[in-house]
């Protein structure tokens, strides 16, 4: 736009090149430039720290080489009885697979797409009413034994359910940490005694056991405060069996399938899956922004890179008589390269001042896609910073070292 406005008359062509203007408007472009690269870069590394940490949360079991199967079994298998029946027999086939080393089953699956979280109001028995507003409320879960097994889940205090809680034994229960941290804070919460309403009646349980609260529906979600009593005390037809294998558990859904419906041919599955795939699940949303931000952070980073090669390349035209002087006069090689690599790093410091500027004030617009990190994360934001001036460094090494070997006689000449 510029070249356009300029006759071949003008008193200033042969210098218009080095005119302070437009050295002037081609240095706040390159600011612009990394300025917005450093925005840019900031943003992805939070995302990442972001990431990583969601990859690292601790769910409340172990989710790798899990199959699940999630089953609804009221149809045929009406009453308790029949229920439990159908439970066992299914249990002791998929168990019987080579490669599964535990088969459990649970009412309400962690991460599976048709979650069941049924919530009712409780009673502490052993403890003084609540006041109004703090009642217990809790989400309420079936368990096998062998599901603690299956997703490697341990007991932090008491027991877990086991074989001893069959159908005709006292009732019992096990709570997860959340729910003891929120309602049972500086009380030892086994051998409490728990009362819910079950189908509209009363019914009490003791508490047995605590196991760690797990996440149930996305890794940034809070535990459930949650209550799980033995399968064999309150069967269940909403089945989701989890088999932990010695081998790849995808490889094993069909042949789980075959022995389900050796059982019952008309059974059909809601879901089947790994319990990797399920918590992957939950994860695309932020995986997308994070790679989409990626891209255009590196773009940015290149687009500043070029930026500051050709202001300096163009530095360096300009002052080849300046350049040619100077080492006439016994400048070293290395004051020549400091010198350019200098005024190409002033620019970029700029650029970085006023991209932390924009990163401060911008950066609280990712808090929603932000896990256990802060928008103004030293870390993250002091990172970028040092990439973009080390691009800058050698994006601006170049276009010196070129004018260090300049021929000053040569130099000279030209001018």
């Amino acid at each position: 736009l510029r070249l356009s406005g300029v006759g071949l008359q003008s008193p200033g062509h042969r210098t218009m090149t080095g005119d302070r203007s437009q050295r002037h408007l081609r240095s706040a472009l390159v600011i612009a430039e990394v300025a917005l690269a450093l925005m840019l870069v900031s943003g992805t590394g939070l995302l990442l720290r972001s990431f990583v940490n969601l990859l690292n949360v601790d769910t409340g079991f172990t989710r790798h080489s899990v199959m699940v199967m999630q089953m609804f079994a009221w149809d045929r298998n009406i009453g308790p009885v029949a229920l439990r029946s159908f439970y066992d027999r299914v249990s002791a086939k998929v168990a019987s697979i080579p490669g599964v080393q535990a088969v459990g089953a649970v009412q309400a699956m962690p991460f599976i797409e048709a979650n069941i979280d049924i919530q009712g109001e409780m009673r502490l028995l052993d403890q003084p009413p609540p006041t109004p507003g703090d009642e217990i409320r809790a989400s309420y879960n079936v368990a096998t034994p062998d599901y603690f097994n299956a997703l490697g889940i341990p007991a932090l205090k008491g027991r877990l359910i086991d074989q001893r809680d069959g159908p005709t034994s006292p009732r019992v229960a096990v709570i997860s940490e959340a729910f003891a941290a929120r309602y049972l804070r500086g009380v030892e919460p086994v051998g409490q005694r728990l009362e819910m309403r079950r189908q509209g009646k009363p019914v009490q349980f003791e508490i047995v056991g605590v196991i760690p609260a797990a996440r149930h529906e996305r890794l940034d979600q809070a535990p459930r405060a949650e209550v799980l009593v033995p399968f064999a005390q309150s069967p269940t037809g909403s089945i989701t069996l989890v088999a932990r294998t010695s081998v790849d558990p995808a490889t094993l859904v069909e042949t789980a399938k075959r022995e389900i419906w050796a059982i019952d041919p008309l059974q059909t599955f809601y879901r089947t899956a790994t319990l990797d795939e399920l918590v992957a699940r939950t994860l695309i949303t932020r995986r997308f922004a994070l790679i989409v931000l990626t891209g255009f952070a590196a773009l940015a980073m290149l687009l500043a890179a070029a930026g500051l090669y050709g202001v300096l390349s163009t530095i360096v035209s300009q002052y080849r008589r300046e350049i040619g002087v100077r080492m006439a006069l016994g400048a070293a090689w290395l004051d020549i390269l400091r010198m350019v690599v200098s005024r190409g790093l002033t620019v970029s410091a700029v650029g970085v001042g006023v991209g932390l500027v924009g990163v401060l004030g911008g950066s609280r617009l990712l808090q929603g896609f932000l896990f256990s990190v802060a928008p103004t994360d030293p870390l993250a934001i002091g990172g970028a910073a040092l990439l973009m001036l080390t691009i800058a460094a050698i994006a601006c090494y170049i276009p010196a070292r070129r004018a260090a070997g300049e021929d000053p006689v040569q130099a000279l000449r030209v001018e």
